[in-house]
């Protein structure tokens, strides 16, 4: 119980900051320049630019995965420790050993989670991945992306909206997806990424996301899903990277 005990604070020392980070992003407001080209033959300044204002406001990112992680192991550990103590009193304690899977799972739930315990930031620069698994990974990316190999396995949609709106639509898509928590992002590139876990054994996948131009006001995006534990994923990257695609359409 000892060990549980250190998991569980360290997770909620790690919670707090994360739940800090979605405040202050929350705060944040991001300006854009559009920058307009214009041909030499007719007379305009090459390097010209308008200000277009400034970009809606950044909405607020879903609860982090910290705090997820952390209301889960408590839950867990609660439980298996009210069990525990509870049986002896009424004459129970003989059936104290059916509690012990409890245990056990809580446990697993706080080994789950220590790969955030000693890297809370595992966002991927997916503009500079050279490699990846293929058979635990899924990426999506824009034509531009071709250092990666495996290469994306499709190209990215372009969407008729600025990068912070389309962010804005993938963060408010991303609130409603079960067992999802915010991990870690960089608002001046507007780069994040996010930790899904599957419902009961809570295997932790990470989402990294950027939201890139595309030229005359629109936007697109590489997402790049990968699995933490395990050499397989049976497709579930995947399947993950469309759903959430088909729900910005």
């Amino acid at each position: 119980m000892a060990e549980l005990g250190f998991v569980a604070s360290g997770g909620r020392v790690l919670g707090l900051r994360g739940a800090g980070l979605s405040v202050s992003v929350c705060k944040r407001r991001v300006q854009y320049v559009k920058t307009i080209r214009m041909a030499a033959e007719d007379g305009g300044d090459a390097n010209a630019s308008i200000e277009t204002g400034s970009s809606p406001d950044l909405v607020a990112p879903p609860t982090s995965h910290q705090m997820n992680a952390v209301k889960d192991l408590a839950i867990a550990v609660g439980v298996f420790g009210t069990l525990k103590v509870g049986l002896g009193p009424l004459g129970l304690s003989k059936f104290s050993a059916v509690v012990n899977p409890i245990g056990f799972y809580a446990a697993w739930l706080g080994l789950a989670f220590l790969p955030f315990v000693f890297n809370n930031d595992r966002r991927v620069d997916i503009s500079s991945m050279e490699t990846r698994i293929s058979t635990n990974t899924d990426l999506v990316a824009p034509e531009s992306f071709t250092s990666c190999s495996p290469p994306p396995r499709m190209t990215a949609k372009v969407f008729d909206c600025s990068p912070v709106e389309l962010r804005n639509k993938f963060f408010t898509m991303v609130k409603s997806q079960p067992s999802t928590g915010y991990l870690s992002g960089d608002d001046d590139n507007l780069a994040y990424a996010f930790v899904q876990t599957t419902p009961i054994m809570k295997y932790p996948d990470v989402i990294s996301v950027q939201f890139l131009p595309s030229g005359q006001g629109q936007s697109t995006l590489a997402i790049f899903s990968a699995s933490i534990f395990g050499q397989s994923d049976l497709g579930k990257n995947k399947a993950r990277v469309d759903d959430w695609l088909s729900k910005l359409d």
